[in-house]
Protein backbone atom coordinates (compact mmCIF):
# COMPACT_ATOMS: atom_id res chain seq x y z
CA UNK A 1 0.00 0.00 0.00
CA UNK A 2 2.96 2.30 0.58
CA UNK A 3 3.55 2.23 -3.18
CA UNK A 4 -0.02 3.22 -3.92
CA UNK A 5 -0.49 6.30 -1.73
CA UNK A 6 1.65 9.41 -1.69
CA UNK A 7 1.55 9.85 2.09
CA UNK A 8 2.01 6.50 3.86
CA UNK A 9 0.93 8.12 7.15
CA UNK A 10 -2.68 7.82 5.96
CA UNK A 11 -2.46 4.01 6.01
CA UNK A 12 -4.11 2.77 9.18
CA UNK A 13 -5.49 -0.58 10.35
CA UNK A 14 -8.96 0.19 8.98
CA UNK A 15 -7.56 0.92 5.53
CA UNK A 16 -5.35 -2.19 5.60
CA UNK A 17 -8.27 -4.37 6.63
CA UNK A 18 -10.49 -2.82 3.95
CA UNK A 19 -8.08 -3.86 1.23
CA UNK A 20 -7.09 -7.16 2.82
CA UNK A 21 -10.67 -8.32 3.53
CA UNK A 22 -11.56 -9.58 0.04
CA UNK A 23 -8.40 -11.69 -0.03
CA UNK A 24 -9.18 -13.29 3.33
CA UNK A 25 -12.90 -13.84 2.89
CA UNK A 26 -13.13 -14.96 -0.73
CA UNK A 27 -10.75 -17.26 -2.52
CA UNK A 28 -12.40 -16.36 -5.83
CA UNK A 29 -10.52 -13.06 -5.88
CA UNK A 30 -7.27 -14.91 -6.57
CA UNK A 31 -8.85 -16.65 -9.55
CA UNK A 32 -10.24 -13.32 -10.80
CA UNK A 33 -6.88 -11.58 -10.43
CA UNK A 34 -5.19 -14.42 -12.30
CA UNK A 35 -7.67 -14.17 -15.16
CA UNK A 36 -7.29 -10.41 -15.28
CA UNK A 37 -3.54 -10.75 -15.63
CA UNK A 38 -3.78 -13.51 -18.26
CA UNK A 39 -6.56 -11.85 -20.23
CA UNK A 40 -5.14 -8.33 -20.27
CA UNK A 41 -6.22 -6.84 -23.53
CA UNK A 42 -3.93 -4.86 -25.75
CA UNK A 43 -4.01 -1.15 -25.00
CA UNK A 44 -6.12 0.94 -27.31
CA UNK A 45 -4.18 2.42 -30.15
CA UNK A 46 -3.85 6.17 -30.60
CA UNK A 47 -6.03 5.86 -33.72
CA UNK A 48 -8.80 4.17 -31.71
CA UNK A 49 -8.67 6.75 -28.95
CA UNK A 50 -8.84 9.63 -31.41
CA UNK A 51 -12.26 8.33 -32.50
CA UNK A 52 -13.68 8.80 -28.98
CA UNK A 53 -15.32 12.22 -28.81
CA UNK A 54 -17.17 11.83 -25.53
CA UNK A 55 -15.96 14.39 -22.98
CA UNK A 56 -13.56 12.70 -20.55
CA UNK A 57 -12.22 13.92 -17.24
CA UNK A 58 -8.87 12.36 -16.39
CA UNK A 59 -7.91 12.87 -12.76
CA UNK A 60 -4.36 11.82 -11.95
CA UNK A 61 -2.19 11.80 -8.87
CA UNK A 62 1.12 13.56 -9.41
CA UNK A 63 2.96 10.73 -7.63
CA UNK A 64 1.01 7.74 -9.00
CA UNK A 65 3.46 4.83 -9.15
CA UNK A 66 0.87 2.30 -10.34
CA UNK A 67 -0.20 4.17 -13.49
CA UNK A 68 2.33 6.99 -13.92
CA UNK A 69 1.34 10.50 -14.92
CA UNK A 70 3.11 10.01 -18.26
CA UNK A 71 0.34 7.52 -19.15
CA UNK A 72 -2.31 10.09 -18.24
CA UNK A 73 -0.58 12.73 -20.34
CA UNK A 74 -0.42 10.39 -23.32
CA UNK A 75 -4.07 9.43 -22.85
CA UNK A 76 -5.00 13.12 -22.70
CA UNK A 77 -3.14 13.75 -25.96
CA UNK A 78 -4.88 10.83 -27.66
CA UNK A 79 -8.43 11.62 -26.47
CA UNK A 80 -9.54 14.71 -28.40
CA UNK A 81 -12.18 15.85 -25.91
CA UNK A 82 -10.40 15.18 -22.63
CA UNK A 83 -9.40 17.30 -19.69
CA UNK A 84 -6.46 16.22 -17.53
CA UNK A 85 -6.32 17.40 -13.93
CA UNK A 86 -3.24 16.53 -11.89
CA UNK A 87 -3.66 16.52 -8.14
CA UNK A 88 -0.55 17.34 -6.15
CA UNK A 89 0.54 15.35 -3.11
CA UNK A 90 -1.37 12.26 -4.18
CA UNK A 91 -0.74 8.81 -5.60
CA UNK A 92 -2.97 6.17 -7.13
CA UNK A 93 -5.79 6.15 -4.57
CA UNK A 94 -7.15 9.60 -5.34
CA UNK A 95 -10.66 9.13 -3.92
CA UNK A 96 -9.13 8.13 -0.59
CA UNK A 97 -6.23 10.56 -0.58
CA UNK A 98 -8.10 13.64 -1.80
CA UNK A 99 -11.83 12.80 -1.59
CA UNK A 100 -13.17 16.37 -1.46
CA UNK A 101 -10.98 17.53 -4.33
CA UNK A 102 -11.98 14.55 -6.50
CA UNK A 103 -15.65 15.08 -5.62
CA UNK A 104 -15.51 18.77 -6.57
CA UNK A 105 -13.77 18.01 -9.87
CA UNK A 106 -16.31 15.36 -10.85
CA UNK A 107 -19.23 17.51 -9.72
CA UNK A 108 -17.94 20.43 -11.77
CA UNK A 109 -17.31 18.23 -14.79
CA UNK A 110 -20.82 16.78 -14.88
CA UNK A 111 -22.41 20.05 -13.84
CA UNK A 112 -24.12 18.81 -10.70
CA UNK A 113 -25.09 21.62 -8.34
CA UNK A 114 -26.47 19.56 -5.46
CA UNK A 115 -24.35 17.69 -2.91
CA UNK A 116 -24.27 13.90 -2.86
Amino acid sequence: MKNVVHDPAMIDDEMRQGYLGPFIKKHDIFRALGRMLRDKEIDLLKEDLSDIHTPCLLIWGRHDRVVPLSIGERLHEDLPNSELVVIEDSGHLLPEEKPEEVYQLIKGFIGVATPI
